[in-house]
């Protein structure tokens, strides 16, 4: 299973890619530089210059890939989250469509060696933690999906990522993914909602293709939900420092 974080140009990103590539290093040893391909975004804002290779000395493998104004034309309104689709859209071409992909915020990182996970054609494995938390795409904020669902659509989840599936099976969703995305940014008014635009615009492509969306407990959320065993990844960088199990990294790291 190969790793897709997504990384824009801020100094944030470059500490969480940074921990992310230094925990796969220590898990998975020499192999990981076979396990995670980080799709580097060229421009965050329109803006910004246009990078040429990562700005940080961290070593991960990694792929400089186009921003999203190349792509879609938000009538100059700017929502950035959308990279993070069209980075793992560009990085596609490079796998089989055999390939078992992982795609990952950069603001999470394996703590432990992943399960061994099979995934079917037509299924992605998703953690649905998102979904109980804030974006309630099945319940009170369904209204955010409905809208664009077709008549033979099929059952989404509410689940984020970490999204784990064959290559063929993204590419199957990521154009529409892409659209849905932008139909709900355009669509949506209320800001909090708005902001997550895309992981609606991914519950719809979902249910639209049929594509079975398999909750499977995955990430711990420091602050939200409690550490079990099945947790092999850890989500919200900005609370790590307070959790044990950071405390406890840190001081191995600095011996």
């Amino acid at each position: 299973m190969i790793s897709i974080p997504t990384v824009v140009n801020k100094p944030t990103f470059a500490l969480q890619l940074d921990l992310l590539w230094y925990q796969h290093k220590k898990i998975y040893g020499p192999q990981a530089w076979r396990k995670v391909l980080a799709a580097v975004i060229n421009r965050n804002e329109k803006t910004d210059n246009t990078l040429t290779k990562l700005p940080w000395d961290i070593g991960v493998p990694y792929v400089i890939v186009d921003s999203f104004h190349y792509f879609i034309n938000l009538e100059d309104v700017n929502y950035t989250p959308l990279n993070t689709i069209v980075g793992v859209y560009q990085v596609l071409q490079y796998f089989d469509d055999e390939e078992v992909l992982e795609i990952i915020d950069c603001d999470q990182f394996h703590m432990y060696k992943h399960p061994q996970i099979k995934v079917e054609d037509n299924e992605l494995i998703v953690d649905a933690v998102s979904e109980e938390w804030f974006l309630k795409s099945t319940s009170q904020l369904s209204f955010n999906v409905t809208p664009w669902l077709c008549s033979q659509h099929g059952i989404w989840n509410g689940g984020w990522m970490p999204i784990i599936g064959k290559a063929k099976t993204f590419k199957t969703i990521m154009v529409d993914w892409i659209q849905y995305t932008k139909k709900c940014f355009l669509t949506i008014k209320e800001p909090n909602q708005n902001w997550w635009s895309s992981m609606y615009g991914f519950q719809i492509a979902c249910a639209n293709n049929k594509i079975k969306m398999t909750h499977k407990e995955m990430v711990y959320l420091p602050g939200f939900n409690s550490i079990k065993p099945e947790h092999y990844i850890c989500h919200e960088f900005g609370r790590i420092a307070e959790t044990s199990w950071y405390k406890q990294q840190t001081v191995k790291r600095n011996k």
